[in-house]
């Protein structure tokens, strides 16, 4: 996991180019090759740590914004001494971006259900004249949400 506390950071993570801002969280699997670009000024942190199988975070966009919540728990993680105290805190942020993960993921399946089911109703029609007007109506969504689906 990196920690971005300051400055702006790219970091190549297999063919995929992320550029953090502060407050960002990045997680890097152990099976990824990564490449930290060094010439900047940013200041981060980063924690190596097991994952058990509760957070799978490898079907993610990798980067977490924090809120002020996840703020102190990252800060909290990097300064706290104790270990057993560390790994709560730990459990707690990754039990919380897990949260953030699983909105995320809802979103994007309600978005793969009206993709699907914009497809089956243009198959269906797909020899009379429909216009993307209709098919939102079809759908019950506006039509800037069909757009961003597509």
């Amino acid at each position: 996991m990196l920690y971005l506390h300051s400055g702006t950071l790219t970091v190549t993570v297999n063919s995929s180019i992320y550029l953090l801002s502060p407050q960002n969280l990045l997680f890097i699997s152990p099976d990824d090759f990564y490449y930290i670009d060094q010439n900047n000024s940013a200041q981060y942190t980063t924690v190596q740590f097991k994952l058990n199988h509760l957070y799978d975070f490898s079907s993610t966009d990798k980067i977490f914004a924090l809120d002020s919540t996840l703020i102190d728990l990252a800060d909290a993680l990097l300064t706290e001494q104790d270990q057993f105290q560390q790994e709560l805190i730990l459990q707690l942020l990754l039990n919380k971006c897990s949260k953030l993960d699983s909105n995320l993921t809802a979103q994007k399946d309600e978005k793969t259900r009206i993709f699907s089911k914009a497809i089956a109703i243009m198959e269906r029609y797909i020899t009379s004249t429909i216009t993307v007007d209709d098919l939102a109506k079809m759908l019950r969504v506006s039509l800037s949400y069909l757009k961003r689906v597509f």
